[in-house]
């Protein structure tokens, strides 16, 4: 079925906004890596993510922090903050002691996403785009 997915509308807008800023982006997947390519091909994020991580890449994903310890020991480090959209991204951000904006794209409400950790949700991801210089940051 993965021929049927189709990207959010204003994904790849997001992240080239933020790589227009001259902030690394680096997506911290769980998912399979064969998916997590497709969704790069699909959305044209190759040129525009630093790096990229698999559930191949460590031993234990979301919500544990080291897809995001991966994640950032490629990029360099920070500063850095984690964009997500379950309570399972927010939950892994706090652990990566990393602060979680949430997204209303992965099904699960905004008073779930904060109860989980998310300091801010947006409901889509233009509203989100437009607010890129308001987001909180760790210095990690």
């Amino acid at each position: 079925m993965i021929s049927q997915v189709r990207g959010f509308a204003g994904a790849h807008d997001l992240v080239a906004a933020v790589a227009e800023r001259g902030w690394t982006v680096a997506l911290a997947s769980s998912g399979d890596p064969a998916h997590v390519e497709h969704y790069l091909d699909l959305l044209d994020l190759r040129v525009l993510a630093g790096t990229w991580t698999s559930a191949e890449d460590v031993s234990n994903t979301k919500p544990e922090p080291d897809l995001l310890d991966t994640a950032l020991e490629r990029v360099g480090g920070g500063p850095a903050v984690l964009i997500g959209d379950s309570t399972w991204d927010c939950v892994s951000a706090e652990r990566a002691g990393l602060p979680c904006v949430g997204l209303l794209t992965g099904g699960f409400a905004a008073a779930e996403l904060r109860e989980a950790g998310a300091a801010v949700v947006f409901d889509d991801l233009t509203t989100l785009r437009r607010s890129l210089d308001e987001l909180p940051f760790s210095s990690r």
